[in-house]
């Protein structure tokens, strides 16, 4: 089991991952011509 140090550095990590792939879904995976909302 991780320590609980290592885990927050884990999901730390994990938000700016996730973050990062905004990009490539509103552009490669949404259909051009219809908004997100």
């Amino acid at each position: 089991m991780p320590s609980p140090r290592a885990a927050l550095v884990a999901v730390t990590a994990l938000a700016p991952a996730v973050w990062g792939t905004t990009y490539v879904v509103t552009t490669v995976l949404l259909p051009p011509d219809r908004p997100l909302f």
